[in-house]
């Protein structure tokens, strides 16, 4: 990117955040995402989404559902090339907010689910949890989990497998059977995802 470029995106920024909270004020009920679409060409961007390719530079903000905005929305968003507004998404930021709270970074909750208290392999999934966000360009709660925080025994148990087989099982497995019994806990669209949570050894 020429420096020029770069001094002229900088000087945008401020305007295109203020662009951002007034359509987000518009839209408050429809509002699903926000972001700034920041590449140049040949850059892969982001880290858990799909690559945005070229030269972009663009405020978009996210609504749920098909509908028009609405006509305030419309007006913020007129005369300026550099700010779209996006449609389709299924669950609006309030919603996926509200899940976060009451998810709480999994305290209260015991995996596996069905088994009973004092099992020797039920395990806090609190422990485990290194966070949990909303993903403004997924539409859905990211739900970071350190799988180095389930004890080894623990995790072959959750799968099914020996809890005294060797080693530890593939991260991408242990993170899906997880997010299969958190299923009807969460009532929005999720996504068990690894995280790293500090303090381990």
């Amino acid at each position: 990117m020429s420096r020029p470029e770069a001094r002229r995106r900088l000087a945008r920024l401020p305007e295109m955040e203020a662009l951002l909270a007034e359509l987000h004020a518009a839209e408050l009920h429809r509002t699903a995402g926000w972001g700034i679409d920041h590449a140049v060409p040949g850059q892969w961007w982001g880290r858990d989404t799909e690559a945005i390719q070229g030269d972009s530079f663009v405020a978009w903000l996210w609504l749920t559902g098909d509908g028009p905005p609405s006509a305030g929305a419309e007006a913020v968003a007129a005369g300026h090339d550099d700010v779209e507004i996006r449609f389709g998404a299924s669950a609006s930021y309030a919603a996926l907010a509200a899940a976060r709270a009451r998810f709480a970074d999994g305290f209260g909750v015991f995996l596996p689910r069905d088994a009973v208290e004092g099992d020797e392999h039920r395990f806090a999934l609190s422990d485990a949890v290194a966070g949990v966000r909303v993903d403004h360009r997924l539409n859905l709660l990211a739900v970071e989990v350190d799988e180095r925080w389930v004890a080894r025994d623990d995790a072959w148990a959750l799968l099914g497998r020996d809890p005294f087989s060797d080693g530890r099982p593939a991260e991408d497995e242990l993170l899906a059977r997880i997010a299969e019994e958190l299923q009807d806990l969460i009532d929005v669209p999720f996504a068990v995802v690894a995280g790293w949570k500090s303090g381990h050894n």
